[in-house]
């Protein structure tokens, strides 16, 4: 038997505003995720290696930063964690706006480490307001619900990033 998809959980109107916000995040994180590698290969001449070495410094501050943020989300209101998220995250993105052919990989980790800093305030907060007045029965259906709107804006904004950069 096919599982059914309850979308009356999308009455919940904060539930409803956070998986929106998941899919903008979505887009927005895996679009210029996968634009940074493709450039490191194949305009500066990395190796996969050294590309994925620019990367994983950005990854450990999120493993780092979520604990925190998660105690966070219990002291300060979510709204406040993801309006610096959000500041955050546009920083380390304006930095990556103006890179050059010239950039060293110092530059491309530390605006990697800034966009991911952002990344970690969002995702606690962003997922502690969807939840957070949903019945325990209804858990999975808005898990699921909230994991299919992110993959889809991350692949939207893979195939969005990926098709402005081969007709530009």
């Amino acid at each position: 038997k096919h599982p059914i998809i309850d979308f009356r959980i999308l009455k919940e109107r904060n539930y409803t505003l956070a998986t929106v916000s998941m899919l903008v995040l979505g887009f927005v994180l895996y679009g210029s995720t996968a634009l940074l590698p493709m450039m490191l290969q194949s305009l500066l001449g990395y190796t996969a290696m050294l590309s994925g070495l620019v990367l994983s410094p950005g990854g450990l501050v999120v493993v780092v930063c979520l604990p925190a943020v998660g105690i966070l989300v219990r002291k300060l209101q979510p709204r406040w964690l993801v309006v610096f998220g959000v500041l955050v995250c546009a920083g380390g993105l304006f930095l990556m706006s103006k890179f050059t052919l010239g950039i060293d990989y110092r530059t491309a980790v530390q605006s990697r480490i800034v966009q991911s800093l952002g990344m970690a305030f969002l995702f606690v907060p962003i997922s502690a307001t969807a939840f957070a007045r949903i019945p325990k029965e209804r858990t999975n259906y808005a898990t699921g619900l909230f994991n299919l709107a992110r993959n889809i804006g991350g692949s939207c904004g893979i195939a969005t990033a990926t098709t402005l950069l081969a007709r530009r």
